[in-house]
């Protein structure tokens, strides 16, 4: 279509419909990004309607993260120049991309309030979809509680419809195991993954929704350290994919592929490099088949080789050239700030700090950190990981001042998700908790931070909440570890004469008695060993 000034003022007029593709190729195109944006300009409240779309939603988040008018698509240069220019005209300085997203959801959720209204002598099943619409543009928006609510309180009122089966039920299960992945809640995610492969062999359910169901609890079982699990399963899938003839032959391939990069990463787990090599290059053999040697599946193939090589004496160098195979293909195709090739570049980073080449490791970390914080936000996941690496590289190298600042963001990032509690970023919280508590130096920081936070999550979840009660086993293990740092630093106080030491002491015990009083023992032997002036104060008194 070429862009003339008419086509563009009939834009400001027309009803916006946008239905998401599978691969959120859409959310890429310049000219879907213009309407996206005259429609959250305008003032009428029906001038974005939001469709339902494909029940798969894991490739559809990094291209909504990365919206983006200078990096999208059009057809001809010349109209996308133009559609540029007429965004610039209006010098929107409030992030139009944010209020693009906010349409969007607005959008999905009036279309939603809609087909509920209008259910009467309609398709219930339009509920349905139009629900599970406005659930995939919350979860992609990270509002997963709100998410899982909505498609939980839909379930019950379908399951006596008409045209409500297996499929569309292991379908929301499936919706749900995405949401509670990314929120951090492991038992429901395998409780509704498990739910799927439970339903997932009525006929009415679809083959290509079973496999893919199946692969993503074999990848939550390695995380899990559930190997043989894990293995036992990938083999099912692998007997089940020789013996089914309704799947198309390239989509059966492809899963074929999958599960056998899948059983190769579990075997190099476990470090059983010649295992993982035999079963990698029967899915190298299939990717080529099915795409090049210079495809994803082949690239997928390259990194595994490249983990087997680290493993074996033999072909150990090899692991660099593998890797970089791997990295070039993923920037080619999904472009260097893909997830995926981010990944790469962590796992690139990982072997050269192995190899002592901490500064070139930290570089890596610090431009995977850039690109998430700037895609993702400061306070998700997988950026605070790599400034958990960063850090930690950093403390190797000797470089304190710099390690420092990197824990000071942490702590700021750790203390926003505080203030502002919710549910949903529950996991990231624990991240830093995690860190906080296992390195040494940063006990005397951890202890007060952390009491703040389990005070915090007991009024707002409850003392019997899961995040309340891992909070306060948390604060437990820090504070026993400085009692213990305490007594350490008195006896050396009271061998050796030094003063330093008896301040040590002194400022250990002052953080232990900061522990809530829910943890009556630990409190107790707190005050006990506060008990009477300390001996730095006896000495000063001395003096």
């Amino acid at each position: 279509m070429h862009c003339q000034s008419n086509i563009i003022n009939n834009v400001h007029d027309c009803l916006v419909i946008l239905m998401l593709d599978r691969s959120g190729t859409v959310l890429t195109r310049t000219w879907a990004l213009y309407e996206l944006w005259q429609a959250s300009l305008s003032g009428r409240p029906d001038k974005l309607v939001v469709l339902p779309t494909s029940w798969a939603w894991q490739d559809m988040m990094y291209p909504y993260v990365a919206m983006d008018f200078a990096r999208s698509e059009c057809r001809k240069e010349a109209d996308r120049a133009l559609l540029l220019r007429e965004i610039q005209k209006f010098n929107d300085s409030s992030a139009p991309i944010e209020k693009m997203k906010d349409a969007l959801i607005t959008g999905a959720k009036r279309e939603m309030f809609r087909s509920e209204i209008l259910v009467v002598g309609g398709s219930p099943m339009k509920v349905l979809h139009a629900a599970t619409a406005y659930a995939l543009m919350l979860y992609l928006d990270s509002r997963f509680t709100d998410a899982e609510d909505i498609l939980m309180g839909v379930l019950p009122k379908m399951e006596k419809t008409r045209g409500f089966n297996r499929h569309v039920e292991t379908e929301l299960m499936f919706q749900l195991s995405f949401v509670a992945r990314d929120k951090g809640t492991s038992s429901r995610t395998e409780a509704y993954l498990q739910s799927c492969l439970r339903d997932g062999r009525a006929e009415d359910v679809g083959e290509e929704l079973y496999y893919e169901a199946m692969l993503m609890y074999v990848r939550h079982l390695f995380e899990h350290q559930e190997f043989t699990k894990a293995e036992l399963l990938c083999q099912k899938m692998i007997d089940m994919a020789d013996d089914d003839s309704r799947m198309p032959v390239n989509l059966l391939q492809r899963f074929r592929a999958r599960t056998r990069i899948q059983l190769a990463s579990l075997s190099v787990a476990q470090r059983l490099a010649k295992d993982a090599q035999e079963r990698i290059k029967e899915a190298l053999n299939i990717g080529i088949q099915l795409e090049t040697a210079d495809g994803l599946i082949a690239a997928s193939c390259y990194k595994i080789l490249s983990e087997c090589a680290r493993l074996s004496p033999v072909e150990h160098g090899r692991e660099e050239d593998l890797m970089r195979r791997s990295m070039s293909i993923h920037s080619r195709i999904l472009g260097e700030n893909h997830p995926e090739t981010l990944d790469l570049k962590c796992y690139e980073a990982q072997v050269l700090a192995e190899e002592h080449k901490l500064a070139q490791a930290e570089a890596l970390f610090q431009d995977v950190y850039r690109v998430r914080q700037q895609l993702l936000g400061s306070n998700h996941v997988s950026t605070i990981q790599a400034l958990i690496n960063i850090a930690d590289l950093q403390r190797q190298q000797r470089k304190y001042k710099e390690a420092e600042a990197s824990e000071d963001r942490l702590l700021t990032v750790s203390s926003v998700l505080l203030k502002h509690c919710r549910a949903d970023v529950l996991q990231n919280f624990s991240l830093v908790v995690t860190f906080m508590e296992t390195r040494e130096h940063l006990l005397k920081k951890a202890s007060p931070f952390i009491t703040r936070a389990f005070i915090v999550f007991k009024e707002k979840f409850g003392r019997e909440a899961e995040a309340t009660k891992n909070t306060q086993k948390v604060l437990e293990e820090i504070l026993a570890k400085e009692r213990q740092q305490a007594a350490d630093a008195l006896g050396e106080a009271e061998l050796n004469g030094s003063m330093e030491k008896y301040q040590t002491a002194e400022v250990f015990s002052g953080s232990l008695s900061l522990l809530p009083s829910s943890c009556s023992q630990m409190r107790t032997m707190c005050l006990l060993f506060k008990a009477g002036p300390t001996p730095y104060m006896m000495m000063q008194k001395t003096s």
